[in-house]
């Protein structure tokens, strides 16, 4: 895979602050900002209890050593839940991440989903193979105008909670009431060694795995604030995790703008 031609066109503000409690201890704070230009959504649906699946997976894992960066590429891996029944149950799969498939399947006028399945920018992409288009594709979403505005902001709290504050903006031409607010927890480095199924026997490493899903959230007017309490699961790695926020537009499921950063370390 060739690695993306060097163009400055995101600008990602990525801020490390230290918070002081009354006590003196420091907590980390940091944040985040969309740039002027559009970051294309990558989205794997795949399954540990799919046997075609772990090509893709690893393909998603590659991305950054590639030179596709988070300033370059969003990737997130949804797990989905159809094949639990054929003899492995996946353990980061979802009834909500197959809704999403279908959904996305739906809006496309296609009556199946299947796995594995990349989207780029909310449509069904085929061209994920193929080293040459893939950079030709997302390097021509580039150089397109971003059409909205995100920011994050995470605070490392004493409780051990995190506090996080999104917000998102409309560009101008774009109908703020067909934009809806997504936000994913996501984690690198998760392994598995698949006892049963279709990849029984098998060592599988993923990463970009959707943990936690919100959304969606309306985007009644030009401009939308949301603020959550995370609390991380007992066995994620915080040092592994990040949140990604996106855009999209309900009708037809294109992505106006996408945003990642990782969680901060107190």
């Amino acid at each position: 895979m060739r690695p993306l031609s060097s163009l400055n066109l995101i600008a990602l503000s990525l801020l490390a602050l230290p918070l002081i409690t009354q006590s003196g201890q420091a907590y980390a704070e940091c944040s985040a900002a969309s740039g002027d230009q559009r970051v294309p959504l990558v989205e794997l649906y795949t399954s540990e209890g799919c046997s075609s699946c772990p090509p893709a997976d690893k393909w998603l894992n590659s991305l950054r050593s590639s030179g596709f960066d988070q300033n370059k590429v969003i990737p997130l891996a949804f797990h989905v839940d159809y094949w639990d029944y054929i003899g492995w149950k996946d353990p980061y799969a979802s009834p909500r991440y197959s809704a999403r498939q279908r959904l996305a399947a739906a809006r496309g006028g296609a009556g199946f989903v299947y796995t594995p399945q990349i989207m780029l920018n909310g449509r069904d992409y085929r061209g994920w193979s193929r080293d040459s288009q893939f950079t030709r594709d997302v390097n021509g979403t580039l150089k397109q105008a971003a059409r909205a505005r995100l920011g994050i902001r995470i605070s490392q709290l004493p409780s051990g909670e995190l506090g996080l504050k999104t917000s998102a903006s409309v560009a101008p031409g774009n109908d703020a009431k067909q934009a809806e607010l997504f936000v994913a927890v996501y984690e690198n480095s998760l392994r598995s060694s698949i006892k049963a199924g279709e990849n029984a026997g098998r060592e599988l490493t993923h990463d970009h795995v959707v943990r936690e899903w919100m959304g969606p959230f309306s985007l009644d007017t030009a401009d939308k604030t949301l603020e959550k309490l995370l609390i991380l699961n007992a066995g994620w790695q915080q040092r592994d995790a990040g949140i990604v926020v996106f855009v999209q537009d309900r009708g037809n499921g294109d992505v106006l703008q996408a945003l990642a950063m990782p969680l901060c370390k107190s």
